[in-house]
């Protein structure tokens, strides 16, 4: 199954904003439709290497 990535170079302090903002513009770009399967938060942390909790926060 394929997710949906951010790009981690766009990454950038506060983390979890900028994440949060990569969110928003894919979904405004259409880039990440409604419904699309995002990865786990530990999954995403993992790949991003931050914090569960830094990616916790971006999807909230």
């Amino acid at each position: 199954m394929t997710f949906w990535r951010p790009d981690p170079a766009l990454i950038r302090r506060p983390a979890y904003q900028s994440l949060a903002d990569q969110f928003a513009r894919a979904i405004h770009d259409g880039r990440l439709a409604n419904g699309a399967r995002l990865p786990t938060h530990r999954q995403l942390a993992d790949d991003l290497k931050l914090s569960v909790q830094t990616v916790s926060r971006a999807y909230e």
